[in-house]
């Protein structure tokens, strides 16, 4: 029996499209529960956050209700400019995160190819992987912040540091397992191992980056904010500071909602972006589902 298949277009995974109507209709179903998603975490928070004020009979003067923020954000008298002020500062934030996720998720499929192409380094990069993931960021900032100084560098560091771990984790244990009967077929049919990395190893690695990627984007905004907090002077984190130290206990509480906000709804689109990229690389995993 004689084997025949295209080295430039092998049926692998990372060769798929959109192919029957119940494909695109799964992708419909996807964005519908992003919004689903966040509406009922939203919604839970709100639930939780009222209850605990109520229960535990907390003091107005520092813990804000949804009604309070609602008024500050939205009907006071004073929402616009004080929307003005917590999205100048959100704008400032999310540029840092953003840029330290991409770099950390960047630095860590770079890491875990080279791994995969160089099997001994990952016994040596993994446990110093580890050792930096358990610094505290609180610890690490400071020395972060004496080496750069305070601006995006060390805020992105900060958040890229934080997205790396997850991401190179789960994009090394695909990378690894990726089925050996495709590699194996691609390489019986002349190609490289160039080739098989990019056609078939970095496309079913793909659903495990978005994976990552829910765990990675909320924890750079975090990463940003703390680095905003101790370091830089600008930002979301800043504005908290700013916040408490002069008692504007409110706003502190809208900048906590609209962070807490931006991290949920981060959750919900990676989580509908991870079933599109299931649906396209790995759609039997979206049918075990």
């Amino acid at each position: 029996m004689t084997i025949v298949a295209s080295v430039e277009e092998p049926v692998v995974v990372g060769k798929a499209s959109w192919r029957t109507d119940k494909d695109l209709h799964v992708a419909v179903v996807s964005v519908v529960r992003v919004v689903a998603n966040f509406a009922v975490i939203t919604a839970v928070l709100i639930g939780l956050w009222q209850g605990a004020i109520s229960l535990f009979h907390l003091s107005p003067i520092v813990a804000k209700t949804p009604a309070d923020v609602f008024d500050f954000l939205l009907s006071g008298p004073s929402a616009q400019t004080n929307r003005a002020a917590i999205l100048s500062a959100l704008g400032t934030t999310l540029e840092q995160a953003g840029l330290g996720y991409l770099a950390g998720t960047g630095a860590a499929v770079g890491l875990a190819v080279v791994c995969v192409v160089a099997r001994p380094l990952a016994y040596v990069t993994m446990p110093v992987s580890l050792v930096l993931q358990s610094v505290p960021l609180s610890a690490l900032t400071p020395v972060l912040l004496l080496m750069f100084g305070r601006g995006l560098v060390t805020t992105t560091i900060v958040s890229g540091i934080v997205a790396f771990f997850p991401s190179f984790v789960n994009v090394l244990v695909a990378l690894q397992r990726t089925s050996m009967s495709l590699v194996d077929l691609c390489l019986a049919n002349g190609a490289s191992a160039t080739t098989v990395l990019r056609k078939v190893r970095l496309p079913a690695a793909l659903p495990s980056v978005c994976a990552a990627a829910k765990i990675a984007v909320p924890l750079s905004l975090i990463g940003s904010l703390l680095a905003e907090w101790i370091a830089t002077g600008n930002g979301l984190g800043y504005l908290m500071l700013e916040d408490r130290v002069s008692f504007e206990y409110v706003q502190l509480w809208a900048a906590v909602v609209v962070s807490t906000l931006v991290m949920v709804l981060a959750f919900s689109l990676v989580s509908g972006v991870e079933r599109i990229a299931l649906i396209r690389y790995a759609p039997d995993r979206v049918a075990a589902r």
